[in-house]
């Protein structure tokens, strides 16, 4: 693997790990009084968890009978960034633009996930607190706005990946790249092969 190449895939990895940490990190929490009753990370609300009969039912948040169900979109953005280091380490001399756009897909997708969820965290709060006349809050957590960052640098770390990638290709238009045949499929440019 071109030594750019590995410190690209390097610092996509050092993203993606971040990402899969963070999930254990508070993502929502709700308090009554401005004491804190419940705090919900990533991973609860990716694979479910019990908070007790006491918590009642919010389909905006996925909790019913005081339990939240499992969220098969928040799992899969959780899962993701175990594909995109699977793709990085496991297809080394894969095109840098299949390459970066993996980067991008999972950095897109994970930004409007984390955006919708913080959206919907933001209406249930309001809600609930106009509801029980500002004695409940409904808040993002720091884990969400971190999970959010992340992927948002994602997804500019792929940007930047592609431009690298045609300036060292000798690239210059968007139309270059989305036309020039990959680089015998699963190669590098040209120029990358040189330094091998």
């Amino acid at each position: 693997m071109h030594a750019d190449v590995r410190i690209r895939s390097l610092v996509s990895t050092g993203l993606f790990l971040a990402v899969l940490v963070v999930f254990f990190l508070p993502f929502v929490t709700a308090s009554c009084q401005s004491r804190e009753v419940v705090s919900l990370t990533g991973r609860d609300l990716a694979l479910g968890t019990e908070l007790g009969p006491g918590f009642g039912t919010s389909p905006e948040l996925g909790l019913e009978a005081g339990r939240i169900a499992p969220d098969p979109w928040m799992l899969l953005v959780w899962l993701l960034p175990l594909a995109g280091i699977a793709v990085l380490w496991l297809l080394p001399r894969i095109d840098g633009r299949l390459l970066a756009g993996t980067v991008a897909a999972i950095g897109v997708i994970g930004t409007i996930r984390m955006a919708a969820l913080l959206g919907r965290v933001h209406a249930e709060g309001d809600r609930a607190g106009r509801q029980s006349g500002g004695l409940v809050h409904i808040d993002p957590a720091v884990g969400l706005i971190v999970c959010f960052l992340v992927f948002v640098a994602l997804a500019a770390w792929s940007g930047l990946w592609l431009w690298l990638w045609m300036r060292e290709a000798g690239v210059t238009t968007l139309d270059e790249v989305l036309h020039r045949p990959l680089a015998g499929s699963l190669r590098p440019p040209p120029s990358m092969e040189a330094d091998e």
